[in-house]
């Protein structure tokens, strides 16, 4: 393990390479408490970046967006992610001062500023298109869509190797999502730069009254559905408002219909952003986001979460099976669902 001062010459170094900062200026850094290889480094005159090293089997999606934002033009160039990749492994975006993550951060700093210009941000990432790579080389990189297909009936060998005290609840809630399932991964497109893991730990807001946020992590990135990105982060506020539930004995549906704990304002920022998102997308884009996809991607992002849970922990809690069973709604149900969750949500040409 390195100390501070070899890690803040090897980052400065990295920086200059990067050319963000001048032959005479360096930068200090602290590593970041629950990422691995995570630094949060401040430059002498005063900018912070999130800096990560990435190890030898990454994907190069980080290399490609990088190429994707130096090829073209980011609508909204005040939210267009600064990102570089060197040849020694090092990733470096924007970071900002007193930042919390959308896991942690307190309900009340979600505003509808802060829904409106990440709405923007993500309407003009998935509106590049990635005609400009069309001569790129090559970059190895692993689509995280290509996790979603078909899923037969498990055979009694693979049951067998599942670990946990619970493997029957995850079964039987995943194959009971069969066939939503196969119905999106007929569904989905790969015609937009997407993030590709826009969970709630990737996407950090500055803890002041500007609203400023920065989406990092952008290993996964690659060619994809729009929806991808917009189910991700459907299923990170979903995960966030099942731990404030404290009553888990009504039925499902009255579950949903009460919206118990923070859910009421964490649905209201987020349907502010999507039907920003939907009012900036270029037509073009806008025929492929639909409220099907959007809600049996976010199905599909809680339930191979269960299954990490199950694999770590080998049982489930209260929450846990809780999330089993909206995952299943959302997948099985998705328009209704949606609509549930998300009464203000706007109809029209993009099909939500």
């Amino acid at each position: 393990m390195a100390t501070k001062k070899q890690l803040s010459e090897e980052i400065s170094a990295v920086l200059r390479q990067a050319g963000l900062i001048t032959k005479g200026e360096s930068c200090s850094c602290d590593f970041i408490p629950s990422r691995q290889l995570a630094v949060h480094c401040v430059t002498d005159g005063g900018v912070h970046f999130f800096v990560k090293q990435l190890n030898g089997n990454h994907s190069f999606g980080d290399k490609w967006i990088e190429q994707v934002f130096s090829s073209s033009q980011f609508k909204y160039s005040q939210h267009r992610p600064r990102i570089h990749f060197n040849d020694r492994g090092w990733l470096i975006s924007d970071f900002c001062k007193r930042t919390e993550t959308l896991k942690k951060v307190p309900s009340d700093m979600l505003s509808s500023t802060l829904a409106r210009t990440m709405g923007m941000a993500l309407a003009s990432l998935h509106s590049l298109g990635t005609a400009p790579l069309k001569n790129s080389p090559k970059l190895g990189l692993a689509n995280p869509q290509s996790n979603v297909r078909a899923m037969p009936p498990l055979s009694l060998s693979s049951y067998a190797e599942m670990p946990g005290l619970d493997r029957d609840i995850y079964v039987r809630y995943s194959q009971g999502c069969a066939e939503g399932i196969s119905i999106l991964s007929d569904q989905l497109s790969y015609n937009s730069p997407i993030h590709g893991d826009l969970q709630g730990g990737n996407i950090l807001i500055t803890l002041s009254e500007n609203n400023a946020f920065h989406i990092v992590d952008w290993e996964r990135a690659s060619p994809g559905d729009p929806c991808w990105d917009l189910g991700h982060l459907l299923a990170a506020l979903l995960q966030r408002w099942i731990r404030t539930i404290n009553d888990l004995t009504p039925p499902l549906d009255e579950i949903l219909s009460l919206r118990q704990g923070t859910w009421p304002p964490q649905a209201s920022w987020y349907t502010q952003l999507l039907n920003t998102y939907i009012t900036e997308l270029p037509e073009l884009t806008r025929h492929e986001v639909s409220a099907a996809k959007i809600s049996r991607i976010a199905g599909h992002t809680i339930l191979e979460r269960c299954r990490n849970i199950l694999y770590v922990r080998g049982i489930y809690s209260g929450r846990d099976v809780l999330m089993l069973a909206i995952a299943e709604k959302l997948v099985n149900q998705p328009e209704q669902t949606l609509l549930s969750l998300l009464p203000g949500l706007k109809l029209g040409e993009a099909e939500l």
